[in-house]
């Protein structure tokens, strides 16, 4: 656990810059208590999926592709349709898995109110651009 703390705090401004979205999710639940030698929470197996996801979306907005990230990523959607049960947050779980988040992520970047993120898309992309 250590180790994973260490690196934890080696990465996090890079983690706050790719994924501003799911970032204080993971740090939220990154404690002793989600964290055992029999595994993690589902909280935390939770967080840390969809920040997976936010940053692969960010690299592939970037031009950039991450076969190992993607492969990863698949191996998470198939491990996850066999771990949704009532106990493991079914509803956000499947979410994740069938893209809905991906809509969460994209509408949070955009503007953080569904109607303003469509309003302001131009300005956004601009911006985007321009960094």
């Amino acid at each position: 656990m250590f180790i994973y703390l260490r690196k934890y705090k080696e990465n996090l401004d890079k983690w706050i810059n790719n994924c501003p979205f799911s970032t204080d999710k993971v740090i939220s639940h990154i404690s002793e208590e989600n964290i055992s030698p029999d595994g993690i929470s589902n909280a935390l197996y939770l967080a840390c999926g969809r920040f997976l996801r936010e940053y692969i979306l960010t690299e592939e907005r970037a031009g950039k592709s991450d076969r190992l990230l993607n492969e990863i990523w698949y191996r998470f959607k198939n491990e996850a349709k066999e771990f949704i049960s009532e106990d493991n947050y079914p509803h956000r779980l499947n979410n994740l898995i069938t893209g809905g988040f991906d809509i969460d992520v994209i509408n949070n970047y955009l503007g953080h109110i569904f109607p303003q993120a469509f309003s302001n898309y131009e300005d956004k992309v601009k911006e985007a651009e321009e960094n």
